[in-house]
């Protein structure tokens, strides 16, 4: 099962497939959980249900086939470990500089060192290497574009429509003055632990996950966050009395079965 958009961003609906021939068998009318649980239930006798990680799909298959077998989608898996290698490397771009010695241009002459990165700034505004992050700048030409498109007359309608974004997204960018206004959200500093999560890691091996002891021993150290922060940063530590278990082995398409690739009860990540 998986999501379609009738129109994108406002209308969407649900296709089922059989796995075992690779047709669709039914189209849903919206991707919401009670649509999901009231076609399953009419229709029992499902084993294995593959669906993306979207938690409707999840409420709806668990009630509406409780004793079904729910498995992450393999191409959900893939796409979701491209999105983060993607935005691993993009936060290490700066890191990737000329070796030593190494030619410039073609010329056999050692190359410098080239400038250094710009000084760190306020977290959340730059990458691990000291250089602005893509959302920072994409930020700012959104709404350098909405303001100018404004300010010529084009209404906020047209405004979606000429940039390719949502009217939401329009109007969000409209209401702020500035670009900063929209950023100070996604990099305040006090969001997250930011350069103490090394500390936090280390007071996890210690035994200490208790979110308001480790809220007060940060604000001795000059953070200003808050408790309802570090609670979700070490909400995950309380669950790990080991070092994490390595992942399964990257499942390989079988030449006759198509769920053969995710058989039951092999976990998913």
């Amino acid at each position: 099962m998986d999501d379609f958009a009738l129109r994108k961003g406002r209308v969407y609906g649900t296709v089922l497939v059989d796995l075992a021939t690779g047709k669709a068998i039914e189209l849903l009318a919206g991707r919401e959980a009670a649509t999901l649980e009231a076609w399953l239930a009419a229709h029992p006798g499902a084993k294995v249900i593959c669906r993306d990680r979207a938690g409707a799909y999840a409420d709806g298959a668990r009630q509406g086939a409780p004793e079904a077998i729910q498995v992450a989608g393999r191409w959900h898996l893939w796409h979701n470990l491209g999105e983060y290698a993607e935005k691993a490397v993009a936060a290490h771009r700066g890191c990737l500089t000329r070796p030593a010695g190494a030619p410039a241009g073609g010329s056999s002459a050692p190359a410098s060192p080239g400038p250094a990165p710009p000084p760190a700034g306020p977290e959340g505004l730059r990458d691990v290497c000291g250089r602005g992050r893509r959302l920072v700048a994409r930020t700012r030409d959104r709404h350098a574009a909405v303001h100018g498109l404004l300010a010529t007359g084009h209404s906020q309608r047209a405004a979606a429509a000429i940039l390719g974004l949502s009217r939401s997204t329009v109007n969000r960018f409209a209401a702020a003055t500035t670009a900063d206004e929209l950023l100070v959200k996604a990099t305040s500093r006090a969001s997250r632990p930011g350069r103490y999560k090394p500390y936090l890691r280390q007071r996890r091996d210690e035994g200490i996950t208790t979110a308001t002891v480790l809220h007060a021993e940060l604000q001795t150290r000059g953070w200003r966050g808050s408790v309802q922060a570090v609670e979700r940063y070490v909400r995950p530590f309380r669950a790990m009395t080991a070092a994490p278990p390595p992942g399964p082995v990257v499942p390989v398409d079988p030449p006759d079965h198509p769920l053969a690739a995710h058989p039951p009860g092999q976990p998913h990540r």
